[in-house]
């Protein structure tokens, strides 16, 4: 534990997180969206040893950044519209519940999550802070899902590379390096796409 310890102390004067958008690259955020791994934030292609509870709160950033880009839903709205039915919801609105009763102090919400198979060590600051980065990303993964889908029937789960094909072609064959893209321009290409493809449509409904 102690030499666990010193590790991470090294590690975070050693490897610095991307803050913002216009920084990160598109793949390392959703690699980090894909996995839950938020060390994929770093400024490495390593996932070294790290303490995560600190890389919780820029992640949080980055997503509520992300969201106002792409024009996504409010995640404070959401909190605050909590129904307490722990059966009944699905896994985001059963880890909301914890979350608040966490927050009223009710540690059996720890224990109702981990027989979920949601791992929440204990009732922390920490630990309130990682549920709550989670449910984060949850409530994001459902919304690029619900918009990919609005436009695309999916068989399968489509990667970053699929995605990054198929936006590549929807620009006319804009070549988009994958190693160099930020996210801020990876959704600013997205929505010049989707522009693209409205504008097309329009065009085609107008000619009937």
């Amino acid at each position: 534990m102690i030499k666990l310890k010193i590790i991470h102390k090294i590690n975070l004067r050693r490897y610095k997180p991307y803050r913002d958008c216009d920084e990160i690259l598109a793949k390392k955020f959703f690699k980090a969206l894909d996995t839950g791994d938020y060390r994929h934030i770093l400024k490495t292609d390593n996932l070294p040893e790290y303490p995560v509870e600190k890389l919780a709160p820029i992640w949080d950033g980055l997503i509520s950044e992300y969201d106002k880009l792409t024009g996504g839903y409010s995640f404070v709205t959401q909190l605050i519209d909590i129904r307490f039915n722990l059966i009944d919801h699905n896994k985001i609105m059963l880890m909301n519940a914890c979350y608040n009763l966490m927050l009223l102090g009710q540690d059996n919400a720890v224990k109702y999550l981990q027989e979920q198979g949601i791992n929440i060590t204990g009732n922390t600051y920490n630990e309130q802070m990682r549920l709550r980065s989670m449910i984060l990303m949850e409530q994001t993964k459902l919304n690029i899902r619900a918009e990919r889908d609005k436009s695309t029937p999916q068989t399968k789960k489509t990667t970053f590379i699929e995605s990054l094909v198929d936006l590549e072609n929807a620009l006319n064959g804009k070549n988009i390096d994958e190693d160099k893209i930020t996210l801020a321009k990876w959704v600013a290409n997205v929505n010049s796409a989707n522009n693209k493809i409205k504008a097309l449509k329009n065009g085609k409904s107008n000619k009937r």
